[in-house]
């Protein structure tokens, strides 16, 4: 089973995400790419954020930066059309099992990945592939539920609920950093 300890790249993305989005309906003309690089030009939207919400400018996402953002999207991600519960079954994949949900569960995990200290992200091949089954694996016994890798209904139900009760949560490498 991998369940290694999660390198933070993923974070970076979240933060470019939530500015360009910020920036966007503020009708700003400079967006910062979504690419997980923390590049001068995400360096200097964090600066602008962090000047019209009243913390020092620094240019760094500490954890007082990181939860105004989070705060500043959420009515954003609303309008934006946030997933809401995702309950999808697809059917006890095998090794090498391809298609639609198989990229759905994919995503899930990716998801979850930042709020676990063992999951790193893995890559989106919509194939269920060793990988996938191993960070399945590691979800199921988060959940209490027998490991496997089996993608049953009870499965889905963990993997959905986690994802539900996550995704406005903050990461829990950045609560780790403070």
């Amino acid at each position: 089973m991998i369940c290694l300890q999660y390198t933070p790249n993923r974070p970076v993305a979240q933060v470019q995400m939530w500015l360009r989005a910020l920036a966007r309906r503020e009708g700003a003309d400079s967006l910062p790419a979504v690419d997980g690089i923390y590049s001068e030009n995400t360096a200097c939207a964090v600066r602008r954020f962090q000047a019209a919400h009243g913390l020092p400018v620094t240019g760094v996402v500490d954890f007082a930066t990181w939860t105004a953002l989070s705060a500043a999207y959420a009515p954003v991600g609303v309008c934006e059309g946030l997933p809401g519960p995702l309950y999808v079954d697809c059917h006890d994949p095998k090794i090498g099992t391809a298609g639609s949900n198989i990229f759905i569960l994919q995503a899930i995990l990716n998801t979850l990945s930042p709020h676990f200290g063992n999951l790193p992200p893995i890559a989106y091949t919509g194939e269920f592939d060793t990988a996938t089954q191993e960070h399945v694996n590691c979800i199921q016994e988060a959940s209490g539920l027998p490991p496997g890798g089996a993608v049953d209904r009870l499965t889905w139900n963990a993997l959905a609920s986690l994802y539900n009760a996550n995704q406005s949560r903050v990461p829990l490498d950045w609560l780790r950093s403070e």
